[in-house]
C-alpha cells in the first residue's frame, strides 16, 4: 500500500507541475502548484525502501519538489512575472518525475 501512495503523490505532483507549465501565465498558477507541492511532498517518503538506487533517486525528486515548493513561496502571494528559474525549476522536477514513475508503476503493478 505505501508504494500506491508513492505513486499517487507522484503522480499529483506531476499532474500540478505539467498543469504549472502549460498555464504559468495566468494568474493563480504559482498558487496553485504551490498547494499541491505542499500537500503532496511529504508523501515522497512513503513507499518503504525498495532500492539504494531507486531511494537516492526518491530523495532527489523530494529535495527538488521542496526547493521548488521554496521558490514558489513568495510567488504563491505575488502577482507578476515569473522569474526563469522557478520555471526551470519546475520543468526539471517534472522531468525527474517523469523518469521515475513508469518504474515505480511496475514495481506497484508487481505488487
Amino acid at each position: 500500500m505505501e508504494i500506491d501512495s508513492l505513486v499517487t503523490a507522484l503522480e499529483r505532483i506531476d499532474q500540478a507541475t505539467r498543469d504549472f507549465l502549460r498555464l504559468s501565465d495566468m494568474p493563480g498558477a504559482p498558487r496553485q502548484l504551490h498547494e499541491a507541492l505542499s500537500r503532496w511532498c511529504s508523501d515522497l517518503d512513503s513507499g518503504g525502501s525498495l532500492d539504494p538506487a531507486f531511494d537516492r533517486q526518491r530523495e532527489a525528486v523530494k529535495a527538488a519538489c521542496l526547493s521548488t515548493r521554496d521558490a514558489l513561496e513568495v510567488l504563491a502571494v505575488e502577482v507578476g512575472p515569473l522569474p526563469h528559474a522557478v520555471v526551470r525549476h519546475v520543468r526539471e522536477l517534472s522531468e525527474m518525475i517523469g523518469t521515475m514513475l513508469p518504474a515505480l508503476v511496475r514495481v506497484a503493478d508487481r505488487g
